[in-house]
């Protein structure tokens, strides 16, 4: 008994696909064009001041580990792959071109009263806190614009 082959169906993408050649959405374009930003500014010097400032000597018996680092949200110390710079005022959405000058303003805050550490768990906390917020005034200022 000879098996049939079985015929590949390429799935028909539900979002138009205009960047790089075709294989990339709007969406994708200026995901790719944000997390460049954001890479590039990870050394900006306010962001170093912020750490140096939190930072305090490691305690832990582990020697590669120099610093430790003090979390604004719950008081206490982690090394630094637990923490994260985070944006006081976030630095908002990245879909247009529109939106770039404003998205590298508050990327590039340049005093340090404008970034904060915290922990994986107390950034996560705030990032839902952020986006709650944000989709409300989304919500309200749509029902303004309707009626």
């Amino acid at each position: 008994m000879k098996k049939e082959k079985k015929v590949k169906t390429v799935k028909k993408s539900r979002v138009e696909k205009t960047r790089n050649a075709g294989t990339w959405s709007e969406a994708r374009y200026f995901q790719q064009i944000r997390s460049f930003m954001r890479k590039a500014f990870m050394y900006f010097k306010p962001i170093q001041i912020v750490l140096e400032n939190a930072s305090r000597p490691y305690t832990g018996t582990n020697k590669r580990i120099k610093k430790e680092y003090l979390c604004d949200g719950c008081g206490k110390y982690y090394v630094r792959t637990s923490v994260s710079v985070n944006h006081k005022i976030p630095t908002g959405s990245l879909n247009s071109y529109d939106d770039i000058v404003p998205f590298i303003k508050r990327l590039t805050v340049e005093d340090i009263k404008g970034f904060q550490i915290l922990c994986k768990p107390c950034h996560k906390v705030k990032t839902a806190l952020d986006n709650e917020t944000r989709k409300k005034v989304d919500s309200y200022l749509m029902n303004q614009n309707i009626e």
